[in-house]
């Protein structure tokens, strides 16, 4: 019902209520993550759009820290995946930012890992919930706590993209800030590194690995001569794991020709 009335509100283009605001602190507070249905993706949308509108303020605050715990418990027990929830995280990114991203990537290392898998889980749906998030508003988060956050970011923000179909993967500014700004580069090229092995492809994985490759080249250490050893360390184990995949590729082919003749 307050997932309506905001939607009403939006084509009348008037601001809502506060009462309506208030409706909906009080059902995002009493939500519960339930297993995925026939309803989950509605129920996603609804969620979402109610969140942005409501969750303002110090109350709101509260209310948000207490759902991305929720969120996360849910997929810990496999509950819910994390892509079935892009539209709840991009309304709890917008209206409270630094709290949704406190709350998730806070507690130990495996904790953190889960909000890592989480987040790229979201990505390989091709779900960038970051990309609501200005840059700036990514860096400020990490230069809260430099050493820790500027690899995380790493970790979960889309950091190469293609700027029209068909074109070669590019940079997004991000990725080059991260780099740039981060107290420890070297633990942030690690990450990027990382997430340059796809997670999944279609046809000849050596060519895949070889438009990484490129986007490697297109680093030249990012400005900073202390980047320069470990990014020619990668190239060249990129470059082996390439050369591996096209004779792992050839012999698949050759097997294939001779199985038909």
């Amino acid at each position: 019902m307050v997932s309506m009335r905001l939607h009403s509100d939006r084509s009348e283009k008037r601001e809502p209520l506060p009462e309506v605001r208030e409706a909906g602190l009080f059902v995002i507070a009493a939500f519960e993550f339930q297993k995925r249905d026939e309803r989950t993706t509605r129920k996603d949308h609804e969620l979402g759009a109610v969140v942005a509108a409501s969750l303002i303020g110090e109350e709101g605050a509260l209310v948000a820290k207490a759902l991305c715990r929720k969120l996360m418990v849910a997929t810990k027990s496999h509950h819910i995946s994390g892509h079935d929830y892009n539209d709840l995280v991009k309304g709890l990114l917008k209206v409270q930012p630094f709290v949704t991203l406190d709350e998730m990537f806070s507690g130990d290392p495996e904790s953190q890992r889960a909000s890592v898998w989480f987040f790229n889980d979201l990505l390989r749906f091709h779900k960038d919930v970051l990309a609501v998030l200005e840059d700036e508003t990514v860096i400020s988060w990490c230069d809260r706590d430099p050493s820790v956050r500027y690899p995380l970011a790493a970790s979960v923000a889309l950091l190469f993209k293609r700027p029209k179909d068909g074109a070669p993967h590019e940079w997004t500014p991000l990725a080059k800030q991260l780099l740039e700004k981060a107290p420890e580069p070297r633990l942030v090229l690690t990450e990027i590194v990382n997430r340059l092995r796809p997670s999944s492809w279609s046809g000849s994985l050596a060519s895949k690995l070889e438009g990484r490759l490129k986007l490697l080249d297109s680093l030249r250490g990012a400005g900073n001569p202390a980047l320069e050893e470990p990014l020619e360390a990668a190239k060249k184990s990129l470059r082996a794991r390439i050369d591996a995949e096209r004779r792992s590729e050839q012999e698949e082919d050759r097997e294939r020709n001779n199985r038909f003749e």
